[in-house]
């Protein structure tokens, strides 16, 4: 049997170097094909347990990058909370607050009621009540009572009303107010209440 080499010097001599040429491209045409698929059968096929594991480290990502915006809106939605409770606190304190209530104070009352009376006629009748300060400070308000009497000396009604007129130590002053009562005859005050301007107060038991 002929060799490679001994063919192919038996072709040069018989054909032209085209067709040499051509004689080449057509025998080793073959045999490179076949290298080539020997060649990429055996390439590696891609490995599963790898593609696994990528699969699960791109999961892992995921879940880690999900964690993350969960923790940060926590985070915001805590700001916000605090945000508002700092805003409520300022609101608070920026609010005036109210004096404390003074304790009021008994005994003998530091406001002495001087008269009271009954003017006018009809349904347009006024009680007059003139007061002296006889405490040792300035009175800013004192609060009355009063009962109204008809001509027989029978009570027919009562009612009260605030002094907000200041007061000086040692000083008098009168108040008048409106009564409905058409068959008063005279009236009778009293003092419930009295506002010092140092803050102080007195009432009665």
């Amino acid at each position: 049997m002929l060799k490679t080499y001994e063919v192919y010097a038996i072709a040069k001599t018989l054909f032209s170097q085209a067709t040499m040429r051509t004689y080449r491209t057509i025998y080793f045409l073959p045999l490179m094909a076949a290298v080539c698929l020997v060649f990429s059968c055996k390439s590696p096929q891609p490995d599963a347990a790898l593609k696994r594991k990528a699969d699960s480290l791109e999961a892992q990502l995921k879940f880690a990058k999900l964690a993350q915006q969960q923790a940060q809106h926590t985070a915001d939605s805590a700001l916000r909370a605090q945000h508002l409770k700092d805003s409520l606190a300022k609101i608070a304190a920026a609010e005036p607050k109210a004096a404390p209530k003074a304790e009021p104070h008994y005994g003998p009352c530091p406001v002495l009621v001087k008269a009271s009376y009954l003017t006018g006629g009809g349904a347009n009748k006024a009680i007059i009540v003139s007061l002296k300060n006889t405490s040792k400070k300035k009175i800013d308000a004192v609060k009355l009572t009063w009962t109204v009497y008809n001509h027989a000396g029978k009570s027919i009604g009562s009612s009260g009303g605030m002094a907000k007129k200041s007061l000086a130590k040692g000083r008098a002053g009168s108040y008048s107010w409106s009564v409905n009562a058409p068959n008063g005859t005279k009236a009778k005050a009293a003092v419930a209440y009295v506002h010092f301007a140092d803050g102080t107060v007195w009432a009665t038991k």
